[in-house]
């Protein structure tokens, strides 16, 4: 809480006439959103109907060491896509079970992996 209060000040003593909408100056506050949705998602899954075949990348794994299997799923396929689980692994998230807004906050002087350029659909959402 205090860094999104100190993220508070910061923005207004920053601010000028045409600056940018509060929300987008309240860095800290957007990590700390987005971090809390990406632990608590509003829908845990969602699918998706195929409208082409579609090729998926060759998996191998453990249960499978020897050889590369390649799967395809046909048209009118349903797909799930677990949303909780997908963002609650370490493959997707370091430490993903840890509550850090930082990882989405673009670092000064250099890009942060994890943090993706805000785009006017990601605005709308967020504004939503």
């Amino acid at each position: 809480i205090r860094r999104v209060v100190q993220d508070q000040h910061q923005a207004d003593d920053n601010h000028e006439d045409n600056d940018d909408d509060i929300t987008q100056r309240l860095v800290y506050l957007r990590g700390v959103i987005r971090e809390a949705l990406r632990l608590y998602p509003p829908a845990y899954t969602t699918s998706r109907n195929l409208q082409k075949d579609q090729t998926l990348p060759p998996v191998t794994g453990n249960y499978n060491k020897t050889k590369e299997t390649i799967i395809t799923l046909p048209k009118g396929c349903t797909v799930l896509v677990p949303i909780w689980s997908l963002q609650r692994h370490e493959c997707n998230f370091p430490d993903p079970l840890s509550f850090r807004p930082d990882r989405w906050v673009k670092k000064r002087g250099g890009d942060n992996p994890q943090h993706q350029q805000s785009c006017w659909v990601e605005r709308y959402a967020e504004d939503e």
